[in-house]
């Protein structure tokens, strides 16, 4: 995914991109693809403290601030700025969406390029549980997921079961994210000046 984000920053500007910020970064996995393949300074900034301070243990390449995406407040401008995994979803409502959008086109530098993947789309998001298990020779891990719409946000709740060893871990997440259409996603980026397009899917 890294690379394919780096390609199309290519196929855009003609160059690699010379500093990167990765808004919702996690435990920084997609923040230190980015470092490894660019070979430049990247930023991963999430609202999480505890994902922030695992990010920081992991990949010592890569700087983590923690910061709402909302006001995120960094230092400088970026030339790539990338959202993984519909991170935009957690804005909850159009307007809020359009407060991210303009934070992360504030800090793109001039000729910047915005990768950002959406969540479920509101005209095609049908709810209905899922589970997946990974497993390897000593950790099993079992995830089960259920949806309810509520208006135009969604609420949904995560379990996993974790066996490692001899141990078994149970862990419940809950999360509200926001229903946005395709329409609502293209306002939001084209809302601050710049043109947007779908590519592969994505915006």
């Amino acid at each position: 995914e890294a690379r394919r984000v780096l390609e199309l920053h290519r196929a855009e500007t003609g160059d690699l991109p010379r500093r990167i910020l990765d808004v919702g970064c996690a435990t920084g996995a997609h923040a230190a693809a980015l470092a490894h393949h660019a070979g430049c300074e990247v930023w991963g900034i999430d609202l999480e403290r505890a994902l922030i301070s695992r990010a920081r243990r992991r990949h010592r390449n890569v700087r983590f601030r923690v910061a709402d995406m909302m006001r995120p407040r960094l230092p400088g401008t970026f030339d790539l700025i990338t959202s993984f995994y519909g991170v935009v979803a957690y804005a909850r409502t159009p307007r809020r969406l359009g407060r991210a959008i303009r934070a992360m086109a504030s800090l793109l530098s001039p000729g910047g390029v915005a990768w950002v993947e959406p969540w479920h789309l509101r005209e095609h998001y049908v709810p209905r549980p899922t589970s997946r298990v990974v497993e390897t020779a000593t950790t099993s891990i079992a995830r089960a997921s259920s949806a309810l719409i509520r208006g135009r946000q969604v609420d949904l709740r995560v379990a996993y079961t974790v066996a490692r060893n001899s141990r078994l871990e149970l862990h419940d997440e809950r999360h509200r994210l926001g229903l946005f259409s395709s329409e609502e996603m293209m306002k939001a980026i084209e809302g601050t000046g710049m043109s947007a397009r779908w590519e592969g899917g994505r915006i």
